[in-house]
């Protein structure tokens, strides 16, 4: 009995800070992104006949930086959040400013990430 009682003591004390570091954690953001060759002033999203759409890709935004799947950051030129009515609020060329003004807003944003010739854009609740 000493021995089960010790066993599950010895459990509890090394699972009860990994608890705590996720607790602080801050969030995530998962933003589905779709990748055009020009900026988007429209985006329709009326399927045109039997044409699947393309695959969304995920783009992660955290404290640590944005990571899409294979693109460099440091191939990404501009950083730019836009309001649902098509604002530009804020436009940045550091991805850490950009990091920044995220988690300072709230609302639902549309950000568009720009490449040599590609914009990454999709829309993100915060």
């Amino acid at each position: 009995m000493n021995k089960f009682l010790a066993i599950l003591i010895i459990s509890i004390v090394m699972l009860s800070p990994t608890t705590f570091a996720y607790a602080d954690s801050p969030t995530t953001y998962s933003v589905s992104v779709t990748q055009s060759s020009e900026e988007p002033d429209y985006i329709d999203d009326v399927p045109v006949r039997h044409r699947t759409p393309a695959r969304p890709i995920i783009c992660t935004i955290t404290p640590d930086g944005v990571n899409i799947p294979s693109v460099d950051t440091e191939d990404i030129i501009a950083y730019d959040v836009f309001s649902p009515a098509g604002d530009c609020i804020a436009s940045f060329t550091s991805e850490q400013d950009f990091i920044t003004f995220i988690y300072g807003i709230n609302g639902t944003f549309e950000i568009r990430i720009h490449i040599d010739g590609y914009v990454f854009h999709g829309y993100v609740d915060l």
